[in-house]
């Protein structure tokens, strides 16, 4: 996998966000097994990877990656910030017990702050959109969140050392 030719700007953005948000993960009090970590982790990345697969991909190419449209070690490394964010949605769903009309709200919350991350994230050149519009990205969080809820509760129910 080739690194970036220089590190510059969105290189350091990715770095400075997963450590920023890995800090506010462990000052949190653990809630969850590690075998739960690890699954929530690995779906975030590969929901990630498959969407970015999808859309940026040679048949759509909405949009690219980092610098080029060649895949670098940093586009491997901007899925990894979608783990702390499943991580902290996660978290705080399950911690406050979050039913009925207040999830879909709370779904709602999270797309925006998920868009806007986003959006922040293009203006540092992470994504570099072509025919894709912002706007867009909110339809995706919106679908890619229920339905990680919808995995998380299946982890809940068939996880026998899940003590919540």
């Amino acid at each position: 996998m080739p690194l970036p030719k220089t590190i510059d700007f969105n290189e350091w953005f990715v770095i400075v966000s997963f450590i920023l948000s890995m800090i506010i993960i462990f000052r949190l009090p653990n809630r969850f097994p590690l075998s739960v970590i690890i699954l929530l982790s690995l779906f975030a990345s590969v929901i990630a990877r498959l969407c970015d697969h999808l859309l940026a991909g040679p048949k759509f190419d909405f949009y690219d990656l980092m610098d080029t449209g060649k895949y670098d070690l940093f586009d491997l490394f901007t899925y990894f910030l979608y783990i702390p964010f499943i991580y902290l949605f996660i978290y705080f769903y399950d911690k406050w017990r979050l039913q009925g009309v207040r999830v879909l709200f709370y779904i709602i919350i999270c797309t925006f702050i998920g868009t806007t991350f986003e959006w922040i994230s293009s203006l540092f050149k992470v994504f570099n959109y072509k025919t894709w519009e912002i706007s867009y990205s909110f339809t995706v969080y919106f679908v890619i969140q229920p339905i990680t809820l919808l995995f998380f509760e299946f982890i809940k129910k068939h996880h026998k050392s899940y003590d919540n």
